[in-house]
């Protein structure tokens, strides 16, 4: 996959941008969506692409060359589904619960693979942590949802980068979401002792919240979700790297791009490289 995503990357512009992205659309070759003035274009290249169901498949969007592409990202996305049940069966077995209660949310749920574009951490006020490359490894970080399902015993993170001076960052991000039957909220099992922490909401309830956080905030990545969701404490945030090549897999992210993927579950591929980057030390 990363071979075939670094040879489409290095294809002239013109050819890349036969796979645009429309107006008003989710896939394809481009810019994501920008959500209030004060966001800033990502420094990079991104490509989108809704890869599971395969029924619900765009394939004017799927590129040609290189020749084995398509059948690259095809078994790529099944494998990766099958990496995501098992760390969701895991998380429930280590939260004491029956992990069927976890996977039959997921089950069907929709499984988007944007390749994001890091923040620009030029203008921002934060600390940066340069973590340990494991070649090959995959980076797991938990979203909202998993967040609220676990009644706050597992934490989301934001998720940031910031840009190598020197080399281009090549990632693949998997976002894994639950179906669009699943009420989000804590699993009973985990609120016997001490309540629920967070409310529970239908997917299109919650979707529609975390539309409005992000609108709300001006940067089209809903920060103020959180305060919008918890019942009675704090959630702490955040989680940044650097780095050339990454494969990040999300658990229970919201659907930040906005838009319904149809009702058997979606997964779509996002495609991005990061151009280097000078920061001051």
């Amino acid at each position: 996959m990363k071979v075939d995503l670094q040879e489409f990357f290095k294809l002239p512009l013109e050819e890349k941008n036969a796979y645009a992205r429309l107006p008003n659309g989710m896939e394809g070759y481009g810019q994501p969506y920008i959500f209030g003035q004060g966001r800033k274009l990502d420094w990079g290249d991104m490509f989108m692409l809704g890869s599971l169901p395969a029924s619900q498949r765009n394939m004017k969007f799927w590129p040609e060359n290189p020749s084995s592409f398509r059948a690259t990202l095809d078994k790529y996305s099944l494998e990766l589904q099958k990496v995501s049940t098992c760390l969701v069966k895991l998380m429930a077995k280590n939260l004491g619960n029956n992990p069927k209660h976890l996977t039959d949310m997921f089950e069907n749920g929709r499984q988007a693979m944007p390749l994001d574009s890091p923040y620009f951490f030029k203008s921002m006020k934060c600390k940066v942590y340069k973590s340990k490359e494991i070649p090959g490894a995959f980076i797991v970080n938990i979203g909202d949802i998993i967040e609220v399902m676990s009644n706050g015993e597992y934490k989301s993170v934001e998720h940031k980068t910031v840009l190598n001076p020197e080399h281009e960052r090549f990632s693949i991000a998997a976002f894994h979401f639950p179906n669009v039957k699943a009420m989000i909220g804590p699993l009973q099992d985990l609120v016997k002792e001490n309540g629920a922490v967070y409310k529970t909401l239908s997917n299109d309830e919650f979707l529609g919240l975390f539309q409005k956080a992000k609108l709300d905030d001006g940067t089209g990545y809903g920060h103020g979700l959180e305060e919008k969701l918890k019942r009675n404490r704090e959630i702490r945030k955040g989680e940044t790297g650097r780095r050339k090549g990454v494969w990040w897999i999300f658990l229970g992210e919201p659907s930040w791009r906005g838009s319904s993927l149809g009702k058997t579950g979606t997964v779509s591929v996002g495609l991005q490289r990061a151009h280097p980057w000078p920061l001051k030390e």
